[in-house]
């Protein structure tokens, strides 16, 4: 396969905590229906507005192959130069690989990988390893954890990062967590009636039962991002918050009826210190590393976003 983009990255000379959330299924909905109600992104529209640059984000699957958008993230890559090996990623991983996580490696971090499903999924049991992570918390380390829906939840997904982040550590940190609510097949969830209403104004048309789904879990999203906003906005260490979806949802009967036909997610780079720009860059996933790697830059910091100088302690 192609030479990662991480290969010979410079090492920088601050070492915030580094955290990346790939949400599942997660896009911009609004967009596609003036019909769909507007607050359910209220925390998303709030980190876009807090962040050093956001925008839209071009990624290499639809409705599924979450391990296509994954790998081009971890190894900045595009999938165009891939080959075949577009189609199945991990299966050519054979051996150690430059990636965003062995990039952090070198540069002494703890790489730590989340996921809340079964660890041999996609391989990524035998990839990440060779990708540069320490450890990888699969469904494991969620024991009687809640559940949204079939999935365990977001809010689950969050106290687990928070617990990884504010653990005694001798390193900075750097979680890599994929989420896994938003999953589907959406059409086998349960929707209560009348409850559609919180979620869009396209009535109780049964042909909207999936979305009304999808824009259900759209919401615990869109809470996760708050409390992580919250929590970073309060801790004392310098983090950086990368977000961003995998992939928009299979839900082509229902993006037919509206007239839309959706490819691109979206993403954040939020940080809790330095300027706040709030940029809107478009850009493609394989190169969503470098632009977390330029926002870990501290040299032409102005203000940290809750006012508290003492923020700048380091490890």
């Amino acid at each position: 396969m192609s030479a990662s983009s991480f290969a010979h990255a410079s090492i920088p000379a601050s070492r915030p905590d580094i955290i990346v959330i790939q949400s599942e299924s997660f896009f911009d909905a609004r967009p596609s229906s003036a019909a769909i109600e507007s607050s359910l992104y209220v925390q998303f529209d709030t980190a876009l507005r807090e962040s050093a640059t956001y925008g839209e984000l071009d990624v290499p699957a639809w409705g599924a192959n979450t391990m296509r958008s994954e790998f081009a993230l971890l190894s900045g890559i595009s999938t165009s130069k891939l080959g075949y090996a577009r189609f199945y990623p991990y299966a050519f991983v054979r051996r150690a690989y430059a990636s965003l996580a062995n990039w952090f490696k070198r540069a002494g971090y703890e790489t730590v990988a989340i996921h809340p499903y079964h660890a041999d999924f996609f391989g990524r049991d035998r990839v990440f390893p060779l990708l540069g992570f320490d450890r990888f918390l699969d469904i494991r380390a969620f024991t009687n954890a809640h559940r949204a829906g079939p999935y365990i939840s977001d809010e689950s997904v969050f106290d687990r990062i928070v617990k990884e982040l504010d653990s005694p550590r001798s390193k900075p940190a750097f979680i890599f967590a994929m989420t896994m609510e938003n999953h589907g097949p959406l059409h086998l969830e349960t929707v209560e009636k009348g409850e559609s209403s919180r979620y869009h104004h396209l009535g109780e048309d049964p042909a909207y039962k999936d979305l009304t789904a999808y824009l259900r879990h759209i919401a615990n999203a869109d809470a996760m991002i708050g409390r992580l906003l919250a929590h970073l906005r309060a801790r004392r260490r310098d983090t950086v918050l990368c977000f961003y979806g995998d992939h928009v949802p299979a839900l082509p009967h229902i993006f037919e009826r509206l007239g839309t036909v959706p490819s691109r997610s979206n993403y954040f780079i939020w940080r809790n210190f330095g300027d706040r720009p709030a940029r809107k860059q478009d850009k493609a996933v394989e190169d969503l590393g470098v632009a977390l790697l330029q926002a870990m830059d501290t040299a032409e910091r102005r203000e940290v976003v809750t006012g508290e100088s003492e923020r700048t302690e380091q490890l």
